[in-house]
């Protein structure tokens, strides 16, 4: 019966493996023939691992904490800024080419939704659940697809009329941040219509 590989295919399980390797090897050295350039060379690769997958590791855990903070800093700017948006067009004063000026006075639809796809930005609430927001423009609403640490490809999660949608899964694992990402395509009549929107994604915090 063939053998599996003997080299680990995780980081982790590599790091531990390739440790013991370097640790139980010199004792070794005589029975094998090996050379002191030889044993040298796996202990300084080993050190060299340690060290790189220390680095990685932090550099990911500063990535997924900026990215947390990125979300929320434009979930905070975004609603300041419809607010204000709301206010300016409800004004008696308030005009077309004002709201053009500050560019919000929305696009025209064409009504052809074939070669559409949704503008979609997604936040991260905190106790593990993201806010996935849309433009519905003339479609009957949209299917969210999420992805998920661990999954192996997107997975359908809900049809839904209105923005915002809020995705309420508990983290894979309990307590932990958790990178997800969405994608989202509109519906027409219970079918859906154009193109998937870009992915988006958050860390989704406990």
């Amino acid at each position: 019966m063939a053998k599996s590989s003997f080299i680990p295919s995780t980081d982790s399980d590599f790091q531990r493996w390739y440790n013991n390797f370097s640790s139980a090897l010199p004792a070794q050295q005589a029975l094998f023939g090996l050379s002191d350039e030889d044993i040298a060379a796996i202990v300084a690769a080993n050190q060299s691992l340690s060290a790189k997958l220390q680095a990685a590791d932090a550099a990911a855990a500063a990535a997924k904490v900026a990215n947390a903070e990125k979300s929320e800093s434009r979930r905070k700017a975004d609603g300041d800024a419809r607010g204000i948006a709301r206010r300016i067009k409800a004004h008696p004063k308030y005009t077309p080419a004002i709201g053009q000026l500050l560019g919000i006075e929305g696009a025209e639809s064409s009504g052809d939704l074939s070669a559409a796809r949704p503008d979609v930005f997604v936040a991260n609430l905190g106790g593990g659940k993201a806010e996935v927001s849309f433009n519905k423009s003339n479609s009957h609403g949209v299917n969210v697809y999420g992805w998920r640490e661990g999954d192996a490809d997107f997975v359908f999660l809900a049809r839904d009329n209105a923005s915002p949608y809020v995705d309420e899964r508990p983290p894979a694992a309990a307590g932990k941040p958790e990178l997800r990402r969405y994608k989202l395509v509109y519906v027409l009549a219970d079918e859906e219509v154009g193109q998937f929107s870009a992915i988006v994604e958050t860390v989704v915090t406990p």
